[in-house]
């Protein structure tokens, strides 16, 4: 192994990373704690001093100094920060909202760190997309189905403004904003076009089970069928197709592995009780949102139904 592939290889094993408020370009909105004292630093700094070390003019530095503003581009409060030997940490954990543009701010806090719901947000592999204009991902889904996504994205974000859109008179659909999808792939060491391939299914095989869970549950919801106690799914995306086996494989859930790629990939019946003690422990730690939410009773259905046959001693041993 080359000192690159060593160096990919330790940096996969270190995601999710923490994102740093240093690390991202945006506007922040800062607590009047943080505030009052940066003031104070700026006047015993020099404000004069400050404007020409920097090279920033003073409607920037006062946009600090003087409260005339409450919004701050990113990249400017770091270089003041530093240039006073702020502490960038106590910084960080004194900002109440950030967005990529001021128009746009939300309860977004640092240092930021992902966890397995974050995850789910942009598997948009099945029923989603991501757009490269806007840097924002969209989810489709029927009317009565829409809200799930919803619910997600105001949980992780703490804002319960309504993030879902009518299409057409069939299928609405729920805005995933850019500030969550750059953050999000930033953790996982992806550019957020990435998400979008397969690199997103190798890096995520590369985390815990339980993100993985998560993004096999997505998954499940968009591109999974129950039929009798069948379980198949369906992905006619090559690149996609591969990633979500690799996913499978790594999960260790026995699959079909069908020749021709329009086929349905079954999800054999031995794995239902992994899967289902998998789901349980997900619904436990962060409640219904992380389960298989307008599907999860058709999944439970299918397991009552089911008879694993004589695969009990190896399920059972897989519980363990």
């Amino acid at each position: 192994m080359n000192s690159n592939q060593k160096n990919k290889s330790k940096n996969l094993e270190n995601i999710p990373n923490t994102v740093h408020l240093w690390e991202v370009d945006g506007f922040v909105k800062l607590s009047d704690k943080v505030r009052n004292k940066l003031e104070k630093s700026i006047k015993e700094y020099g404000v004069r001093r400050l404007g020409r070390d920097l090279k920033f003019d003073r409607e920037t530095i006062d946009s600090i100094y003087r409260g005339k503003k409450f919004i701050h581009s990113v990249s400017h409060l770091i270089k003041i920060a530093r240039t006073l030997s702020y502490n960038l940490e106590d910084l960080e954990k004194e900002v109440v909202s950030f967005g990529r543009r001021q128009a746009n701010m939300y309860n977004i806090l640092f240092p930021f760190n992902v966890n397995p719901l974050h995850v789910r947000a942009i598997t948009i592999q099945g029923d989603g997309c991501y757009n490269r204009l806007t840097g924002q991902c969209s989810w489709y889904q029927k009317h009565d189905r829409v809200y799930f996504m919803d619910n997600l994205i105001q949980i992780l974000l703490k804002d319960k403004t309504d993030l879902s859109r009518i299409k057409d008179e069939k299928i609405s659909y729920v805005t995933i904003p850019s500030v969550l999808v750059h953050l999000i792939s930033k953790s996982l060491r992806l550019k957020p076009e990435e998400i979008d391939s397969i690199k997103f299914f190798e890096v995520i095989c590369k985390l815990p089970q339980e993100f993985q869970f998560q993004v096999f549950s997505q998954f499940i919801i968009d591109e999974g069928h129950f039929k009798g106690t069948t379980f198949t799914v369906s992905q006619w995306k090559e690149e996609t197709r591969r990633g979500f086996i690799k996913l499978l494989d790594n999960l260790g859930f026995k699959h079909s592995n069908p020749k021709n790629g329009k086929d349905d990939i079954t999800i054999y019946g031995l794995n239902f009780p992994i899967i289902l003690n998998l789901l349980d422990k997900a619904n436990n730690k962060y409640g219904n949102i992380a389960g298989f939410w307008f599907k999860e009773g058709q999944f439970r259905d299918i397991c009552r139904r089911a008879n694993p046959h004589n695969s009990y001693k190896l399920v059972k041993k897989r519980l363990e």
